[in-house]
């Protein structure tokens, strides 16, 4: 049988079929210190001599893939990609597998944990067995090697990077310090990602799709008076606007409802404060929506296009 998958599936996919995220607890940078501390990752180090702890039993093997269960629950992925899914296919009929799906052994079946994309394609394949690394624990670390692996995946948008911290908060009842050491992230990226959960599911997604960034998202996100952030917002998402302009927005924003809340009874409101725009437009590198007049144009041919192209993929 085949021994590999491309390398764009590193990592595991997962394809919930709504884009609408839903809330989460979001803890504080002052918590109590991390309850996940007492169940460390397999690659955690330990705090009192340093050295890595023993990993957990596994072995790797080829299983059959109609012997293997998606369990309910771990699906971040906002949007599925059939090209995605199709492109794959093809890389494992030509390549093979290059790396395992991960798998928890449960009596006679097994348990993804991640890969969720590569067992699709061979499914597509119609491959009666898949190469995979078996756990032989009690499944304490899935949700973290399920979600980290998830967090490396340079596709997901900040909106699935939310759900994703989400999740692994709430399976294991820790602490956003706990939860960045277990994603080898910062306590502050964990945080800001929660704070997406509490966005409007408007704001939510509309940076999923790339029309709002999230420095941007998260300044509108911070206007009180609902029917104005509401304006704000779908005006944002169909002409593109700066973070310097989201703020100019919050500041008439906020002398808006100032004004409201001055004006005596029985008179009518002030109309809403006229919207400004600078001209903007996305980097194709990094995503950010800038001011237009910062952005340089390169004049590359197409094989040097594609080129790039291929680079920014591989990361």
């Amino acid at each position: 049988m085949p021994s590999a998958s491309s390398g764009s599936s590193a990592s595991t996919d997962v394809a919930p079929s709504s884009t609408c995220l839903s809330p989460s607890h979001a803890p504080t940078a002052s918590d109590p210190e991390p309850s996940c501390a007492s169940n460390p990752s397999p690659t955690d180090r330990s705090a009192s001599n340093g050295s890595t702890s023993p990993p957990r039993p596994r072995s790797r093997r080829s299983i059959p893939v109609d012997a293997i269960d998606r369990p309910e629950g771990q699906n971040i992925r906002l949007d599925p990609d059939d090209d995605e899914l199709r492109e794959l296919a093809d890389s494992l009929a030509a390549y093979g597998q290059l790396q395992p799906i991960i798998v928890r052994e449960t009596a006679d079946r097994f348990e993804l944990i991640a890969g969720r994309r590569r067992l699709t394609a061979a499914r597509r394949l119609g491959w009666q067995e898949i190469d995979a690394t078996v756990l032989h624990d009690d499944g304490q670390d899935a949700d973290a090697i399920t979600l980290t692996e998830n967090l490396q995946r340079r596709q997901l948008s900040p909106a699935e990077e939310a759900v994703a911290c989400g999740q692994l908060i709430n399976a294991r009842g820790c602490t956003t310090q706990a939860a960045a050491a277990l994603l080898n992230r910062s306590p502050r990226w964990v945080l800001d990602r929660l704070a997406i959960l509490d966005w409007p599911e408007a704001l939510q997604g509309h940076v999923h799709a790339g029309r709002l960034s999230l420095t941007a998202a998260a300044i509108l996100a911070d206007i009180a008076d609902q029917d104005e952030q509401t304006r704000l917002i779908e005006a944002a998402a169909n002409h593109g606007i700066t973070a310097a302009t989201a703020r100019l927005w919050k500041q008439n924003a906020d002398a808006y409802a100032a004004q409201i809340e001055a004006t005596p009874p029985g008179e009518a409101p002030p109309p809403p404060p006229t919207l400004r725009f600078n001209i903007t437009a996305q980097c194709h590198s990094c995503k950010e929506h800038i001011d237009a007049e910062q952005i340089t144009t390169l004049r590359l041919c197409g094989r040097c296009l594609e080129a790039v192209s291929n680079a920014q993929k591989d990361g």
